[in-house]
């Protein structure tokens, strides 16, 4: 005999096609959550932050060097830091300093036809002097942090950490980055 709290007896088949729906739906909710999760902590996907981050040529291990050029920056001679919020990334070397950012308010110019990976996300300063990055990885991630009114110096390359932003300088030029803007040097 069935009580009035039963409620009215479904078909079998009605109950199975409501518990695929609701197992589908909370497969939705736990995917989406792990979408979220990745997202406020700035983890992608398609950046290894366990890999150290590449730079550009000028500064990156690349093939034997001409006489009469200047070799690259040797991998120890790479450091690679935060600013103390962790918004922007770096990687200073004796060949020049790359920073990426990853909240901001300003936009890179337009992409040039020769860019085939991402733009704009930083600056780089080296031997061909100051301009945006394009590259498809990430200085970002550092567990080092540069703290507010420091500088770090490699060769004639040296990036300082302000309140206002991240300040990196040589020879070829430098530039400030920062949430707010940016400006070169």
């Amino acid at each position: 005999m069935s009580s009035p709290f039963d409620g009215p007896q479904r078909p079998a088949s009605r109950r199975t096609t409501t518990i695929v729906t609701v197992s589908f739906a909370a497969l939705l909710c736990v995917v989406g959550l792990v979408l979220a999760y990745r997202s406020l902590t700035g983890v992608a996907e398609d950046v290894d932050l366990g890999a150290p981050p590449s730079l550009p040529p000028s500064l990156t291990e690349q093939e034997p060097v001409a006489p009469g050029t200047q070799a690259p920056a040797p991998a120890e001679d790479r450091v690679a830091f935060s600013s103390p919020t962790g918004n922007i990334g770096c990687v200073l070397s004796s060949a020049g300093a790359r920073c990426d950012i990853a909240e901001r308010a300003w936009k890179p110019p337009a992409k040039p036809e020769e860019c085939q990976a991402n733009w704009g996300q930083g600056l780089v300063v080296g031997e061909a002097g100051t301009q945006f990055v394009c590259a498809a990885d990430s200085a970002l991630g550092a567990p080092d942090v540069l703290a507010y009114g420091t500088e770090l110096v490699r060769g004639e390359y040296r990036c300082r950490s302000e309140q206002d932003g991240m300040r990196c300088s040589g020879p070829g030029g430098g530039f400030v980055i920062a949430r707010a803007g940016y400006q070169l040097l």
